[in-house]
């Protein structure tokens, strides 16, 4: 039997098997009890990444703004100001914020497009539990030491 030991680089030298019941206290043909997967849901939470609090659009358009050649054009306003080229000024200025104003407009668009996608097809995963042949569960109700099938070409479910 071969010693399992944790290393930096992961867990080196062991069977699967006995990682599974060493380290995640799991058995992979067996796999979880339905009352421990909801222990540690309870424990662990979903499987899924915390989501970032969503930028105020204020501060979304003033990031559009500090793009290097939007700051260039931006002085080169300023220097046409200070030369008395008022109508270049303005007219370069009003084009600067129309472009940053597009931009924002379609940055927001795309982030909305992509939350409806990935609301759209919920991400499923094959797990065995119980001892029973392998169920389709959604990735989010993945816990640790679950015991997940992943067959070529299917996506691995973790922290989707």
């Amino acid at each position: 039997m071969t010693d399992v030991r944790c290393t930096e680089r992961g867990v080196v030298e062991a069977p699967v098997e006995e990682v599974a019941r060493k380290v995640v206290k799991s058995d992979p043909t067996v796999g979880l009890s339905s009352e421990e997967a909801a222990r540690r849901r309870q424990e662990y939470g979903p499987n899924e990444l915390e989501q970032d609090e969503p930028e105020h659009p204020c501060v979304k358009f003033a990031s559009q703004l500090k793009e290097p050649l939007i700051l260039l054009l931006f002085a080169s306003a300023i220097i046409s100001t200070c030369l008395g080229q008022y109508d270049d000024a303005i007219s370069i200025a009003l084009a600067v914020l129309i472009v940053s104003f597009v931009a924002f407009v379609q940055e927001m668009r795309s982030e909305e497009s992509l939350k409806a996608l990935a609301s759209l097809v919920p991400h499923k995963a094959t797990v065995i539990r119980d001892g029973q042949p392998p169920t389709t569960v959604l990735a989010r109700d993945l816990v640790p030491g679950d015991a997940v099938d992943v067959a070529a070409g299917a996506r691995v479910p973790a922290d989707c």
